[in-house]
């Protein structure tokens, strides 16, 4: 006996019958397995409540059985979901890498271009420049031989010299903006 049972007499008592009764019925039980072994009309009553305990426990079997198929078949379901949705996460991944390196691409393509606009801008600010300073030595030419009225050899060789050498860099100007 344990303190419990001093202490709590009936709860210990409760036990026990409980006990004895749980004892008897598996031993029906272990005498009655099928439903066709039990005799219905019998006197013990644990008897006959094994025996048509065995087609509840038969019937609550076969409700388990058929929920774990069914649940065997959800899981199935949900793994098939789940693998499709995975397969499509990376399709989707995959299409989100191929825009973002698209839209690096354009974003290269964008500096590259303004870097050729503000070349360009620059070469022909540099160009315009030196049409302006050829255009002022055509000028300085033009104005210094009218002002002469006999001009010497020299101040004619010189200006035909500065005459071709502006020449030439116009034309080698006129090569880059072509």
């Amino acid at each position: 006996m344990t303190v419990e049972s001093f202490k709590y007499p009936r709860r210990a008592m409760g036990r026990a019958v409980f006990a004895a009764a749980a004892a008897s019925a598996v031993v029906a039980l272990a005498g009655c397995v099928s439903t066709s072994d039990c005799d219905p009309n019998q006197a013990n009553f644990f008897s006959a409540a094994a025996c048509e305990g065995t087609g509840v426990a038969q019937d609550r079997e076969d409700m388990t059985e058929q929920q774990a198929r069914r649940a065997e078949a959800r899981v199935a379901a949900l793994r098939e979901d789940l693998s499709r949705a995975r397969a499509d996460l990376r399709l989707r991944q995959q299409e989100r890498r191929s825009l973002e390196q698209r839209a690096s691409d354009l974003d290269r393509e964008v500096l590259r271009l303004r870097g050729l606009l503000a070349r360009a801008e620059q070469v022909e600010g540099v160009n315009q420049s030196r049409l302006n300073d050829l255009q002022t030595r055509l000028d300085t030419l033009q104005a210094s031989t009218a002002a002469t009225s006999s001009p010497s050899t020299r101040e004619i060789e010189r200006s035909e010299a500065e005459a071709e050498a502006i020449l030439a860099e116009t034309d080698a100007l006129l090569g880059l903006t072509s």
